[in-house]
């Protein structure tokens, strides 16, 4: 595995004194399609706590979805994590877009990813 370029992206900090999720999401797409390994993750989580509802803050920081080029059939299909537990890494031969999402409810959080460009 030779990594050959290296992104960064982040969520900055972002908060929500509600106890309604409020979803934050950023797509990159990849034109051509290349192979990558790519993690996002909570840099900071700061939960409040609504004793009157009996709610305590939380966050996560995962991939919503993504797509990626079937070599074998030469069509782009789509992997989406919708209602899935929250998974935080990819790695993805012939991506053509990935989707990543943070998510928070009465809380204050920011996330940091990182994703890495493999030959």
């Amino acid at each position: 595995m030779e990594i050959y370029d290296l992104q960064r992206f982040w969520f900055s900090n972002v908060y929500n004194g509600s106890i309604s999720p409020h979803t934050h999401r950023y797509t990159i797409t990849f034109d051509p399609p290349v192979t990558v390994k790519g993690q996002i993750f909570l840099n900071v989580l700061s939960p409040a706590v609504d004793l009157d509802k009996n709610v305590v803050g939380l966050a996560a920081a995962c991939v919503k979805r993504y797509t990626y080029l079937n070599s074998g059939a030469g069509i782009e299909e789509t992997v989406d994590y919708t209602g899935q537990e929250p998974f935080g890494s990819i790695n993805v031969t012939n991506i053509t877009s990935v989707t990543w999402e943070l998510i928070v409810t009465l809380a204050w959080a920011g996330a940091h990813g990182t994703i890495y460009y493999i030959k």
